[in-house]
């Protein structure tokens, strides 16, 4: 009753606080004691009736001064309810205005969190620091701990050996073990990886571990890669991952070792995705080192076979139809078919952009150059060749200002877009679909956008 006189008492900003911003901290309190308590369900339900509350006050009193503790709390609710995307703007807009410290700590820990959980590690990093020294020895203990690991996500991985020092948290040999191995300390991390393996923990970081690890020494971190494979409690799933991850560090340094690696995941990775991926992978290497369009056969038959198999079936599809096209275009017999050049022309492009075999690619320009030197789309084929291989046609500079100085290419070469352009594309465009290799604009053929001017380099801008 007393509350509810001194409220009839005084202006109208005291009942907003006597009324909307009570309930909202008591809620706020109860939905804290809810957490501790493990009452996850209705510690949420709370953090959603102070949203709901702070909402109210916000509406209905916009001009009180208690506007700004009422916003906080009503952004740090929305992150506690996991609404990240919504919470994080609103912290950063409603923390400058705070002046409560321990409200402060409270939602810039909030606003670390949500940074997190949305990716940007750099950002989560940064505002964690700002709480590492907190108050409520909780708060200062999480945000250590999550400071670090922030660090390491980001890829600052000394640092994260520095905030690590002298913080005790099981979470943290973990996080170190990545930041050592990122550092190229990679015997250090093993020690760390050996108590892990031991106890059979497969939810460590491993993944992180290798490919930190991996991107300085690739051939180092298969030693560990076999012990992890050894582990009891290991799944094949984890064993296919970790293999395949393995064998396509190796392809840049020893291909020898990436095939035996892409083989042993599509064994040891069982019925997986990742053991379908391991075999894809083997027939993508088959495909770039082909150097003729007869040697896209010997891989027709594997990638039919994976049309039906987990984590390779699209791709495969996509990869046998580009084979069958580009086997047809180059075929002797296809040489006098009407078109042949447009034909040849996108068989190179297929070549290059889906199967990824730029000495394919190469051969094909040289041959359409050679056998269709007429040809309309000869300078763009030139022009591709060159773009591809620049020493590729030492008389690159001379066929550009003499034999194809009139070419429609070589002038949107030089910024000039003729109608005749846009003539000469349009057909290639539409005769395209007849061959099939259109694809979604801006895509390779694993969906993935592909920079600027690889699928019409000459394309005027």
């Amino acid at each position: 009753m007393r509350r509810l006189v001194v409220c009839g008492a005084i202006a109208l900003s005291g009942c907003v606080y006597y009324n909307g911003v009570y309930n909202a901290k008591r809620l706020t309190r109860e939905a804290e004691r809810a957490e501790r308590e493990g009452r996850t369900i209705d510690a949420r339900d709370l953090w959603g009736q102070v949203v709901v509350k702070a909402d109210s006050v916000i509406a209905r009193h916009p001009a009180s001064g208690y506007i700004p503790q009422v916003q906080l709390l009503r952004a740090r609710a929305m992150a506690r309810g996991d609404h990240c995307p919504e919470a994080a703007p609103a912290l950063r807009q409603a923390l400058p205005a705070a002046t409560d410290s321990a409200a402060i700590e409270a939602g810039t820990f909030e606003l670390a969190r949500c940074l997190a959980q949305l990716g940007d590690a750099a950002g989560a990093a940064e505002v964690y620091a700002r709480v590492i020294t907190a108050r409520s020895p909780a708060m200062r203990q999480e945000a250590r701990v999550q400071y670090v690991r922030a660090l390491r996500l980001s890829g600052r991985f000394d640092a994260a050996l520095a905030a690590a020092e002298g913080v005790s948290d099981p979470r943290l040999p973990s996080e170190r073990m990545v930041a050592l191995g990122g550092t190229g300390k990679l015997a250090e991390a093993v020690v760390l990886a050996d108590s892990a393996i031991a106890r059979g923990d497969t939810a460590a970081p491993w993944d992180s571990l290798l490919s930190a690890a991996g991107r300085r020494e690739p051939a180092a971190v298969s030693p560990l890669v076999d012990r992890l494979v050894a582990m009891a409690q290991a799944t094949p799933a984890m064993k296919g991952r970790w293999l395949l991850a393995d064998g396509r560090r190796l392809l840049d340094v020893d291909t020898a070792r990436a095939d035996a690696r892409l083989v042993a995941a599509a064994v040891a990775g069982g019925s997986s995705e990742f053991a379908g991926q391991a075999r894809l992978e083997r027939a993508r290497v088959a495909l770039a080192r082909a150097t003729t369009s007869a040697a896209l056969g010997a891989v027709v038959d594997t990638l039919e076979a994976l049309q039906t198999v987990a984590g390779a079936r699209d791709e495969a599809a996509t990869l046998a139809d580009a084979v069958t096209r580009v086997r047809a275009a180059t075929d002797s017999a296809a040489a006098g078919a009407p078109r042949a050049d447009l034909a040849l022309f996108l068989a190179a492009e297929t070549a290059r952009d889906v199967l990824a075999s730029p000495e394919l690619s190469r051969t094909l320009l040289q041959r359409m150059l050679q056998e269709r030197g007429e040809s309309p789309y000869a300078p763009k084929a030139l022009l591709a060749l060159h773009q591809l291989d620049p020493g590729a046609v030492p008389a690159f500079d001379s066929l550009i200002a003499v034999r194809y100085a009139g070419s429609p290419y070589v002038a949107a070469l030089h910024g000039d877009a003729l109608p005749a352009f846009r003539t000469l594309e349009d057909s290639l465009s539409a005769f395209a679909l007849t061959f099939g290799a259109a694809r979604q604009p801006g895509a390779d053929s694993r969906g993935r956008p592909q920079r600027p001017g690889t699928r019409r380099p000459v394309e005027p801008q």
